[in-house]
């Protein structure tokens, strides 16, 4: 049963509440609820996931709820029974018909291609 779970994730079953600060070096997958604070690559709040903290990852997709602060350094997708209460900042945002935000949105701040400099 072992070699169904990839290497650095970690899944929250729906009927499971975590508390604490969670850092993921890949993929953390919500479909019950987690209070406080994930750092991961990727987060993805199934329809009946509830997070209450702060969110700070690469790509963010909400189906269920999202509540705080969350930090998006590459896409944010609001899906259609999604719902993000709080403030957001993003790199790219894609909402769906039916999904919703309310709070603060702002774009992440960019840093300036250093490479190309003459």
């Amino acid at each position: 049963m072992a070699e169904n779970f990839q290497k650095g994730s970690m899944f929250v079953g729906e009927g499971v509440t975590l508390k604490g600060s969670f850092s993921i070096p890949e993929t953390i997958t919500i479909a019950g609820t987690v209070e406080g604070d994930i750092t991961a690559k990727e987060v993805s709040i199934a329809v009946t996931g509830v997070v209450k903290g702060l969110v700070r990852a690469d790509v963010v997709d909400i189906c269920g709820e999202m509540h705080d602060s969350l930090i998006s350094n590459k896409s944010l997708f609001i899906r259609s029974t999604g719902l993000m209460i709080g403030s957001v900042k993003y790199e790219e945002l894609e909402i769906e018909k039916g999904g919703r935000i309310e709070g603060q949105i702002d774009k992440v701040a960019t840093q300036p291609d250093l490479t190309n400099s003459n």
